[in-house]
């Protein structure tokens, strides 16, 4: 088991042919752990190999650079506002912090309009199932809804709502559900290649970083631009607007705050820094 994740650790099996990332390691040390742990409790093998793994911590910089702001959700989506097609799959992913696998999954037959009987108000929801078949229903923003009626027109889909209606809302070319690596590695080709600002400069860092023109305190500015990115985007912008932690927890489908947090720790660092108390200092009138 040691020999083994000796090995994971050096070699070229991830991107680029570069040794595998710490959070990669962490995630398939759980899974070989959680298996072979499995088999020691159903008596399959009699000795506790699970225990001989080494304990694969993630720390802070071993995590990928997700941050994104709210001017540059609005440059990407303007970007792509006349393709319907990214654009709708970008407006969604962005405003509801939704998974690529629960949107992949995602129903006509799952999406209702609602009628608050209190403000008089409706809203649309689109209701989604997450990791462990867990359930819960997000806002669709009118406008989001629009988004996602052209994206239905372009593809020559059903536009009306109905309960009864189990086909994907949103489709590959061919009327099939998309699956979800083939709609992320769609979705991240488009985002990699939008040709605005804080992208192109993200791009420039990666070659310079593949050229070995980066210093090693300097990789962390690269970002990680994925659809993931855009869920952090939407636990980062409903931070800015108030919202409280706990309730952008339930809407993103994580089981504890610990893992929120991690979406929002920049952002809350740099909120809560101290120098901020210095903002009406006298010290900073003889500068």
């Amino acid at each position: 088991m040691r020999l083994y994740q000796h090995w994971l650790k050096t070699a070229p099996l991830g991107k680029g042919g570069k040794p595998y990332s710490i959070a990669t390691i962490a995630k398939k040390t759980t899974i070989f752990k959680s298996f072979l742990h499995y088999l020691y409790r159903k008596k399959y093998i009699n000795e506790p190999i699970h225990e001989a793994f080494i304990s694969a911590k993630v720390g802070k910089k071993d995590r990928p650079n997700r941050d994104i702001t709210k001017a540059e959700v609005i440059q990407l989506l303007d970007y792509y506002k006349s393709q319907p097609i990214i654009h709708g799959l970008l407006a969604v992913l962005v405003t509801t912090g939704a998974r690529i696998e629960e949107i992949c999954t995602v129903k006509i037959s799952d999406l209702t309009l609602e009628k608050n009987e209190r403000t008089g108000e409706s809203h649309y929801w689109m209701e989604v199932t997450g990791k462990g078949n867990k359930r819960r229903t997000l806002l669709i923003h009118d406008n989001v809804f629009e988004a996602i009626v052209r994206f239905r027109k372009r593809r020559r889909l059903e536009t009306i709502l109905n309960l009864t209606d189990h086909a994907p809302v949103f489709t590959t070319p061919k009327g099939i559900a998309y699956r979800p690596k083939n709609l992320s590695m769609f979705i991240n080709k488009h985002i990699n290649k939008a040709d605005i600002p804080f992208v192109q400069a993200n791009n420039q860092l990666k070659e310079q970083d593949a050229a070995g023109l980066l210093d090693e305190k300097d990789k962390n500015k690269i970002r990680s631009l994925t659809p993931h990115t855009l869920r952090h985007g939407f636990a980062i912008i409903s931070a800015e607007n108030d919202s409280d932690v706990y309730r952008i927890m339930q809407t993103l489908g994580h089981e504890n705050l610990e893992t929120t947090m991690i979406y929002l720790e920049n952002k809350q660092s740099k909120k809560h820094n101290v120098g901020h108390a210095w903002k009406n200092n006298d010290v900073l009138l003889y500068i």
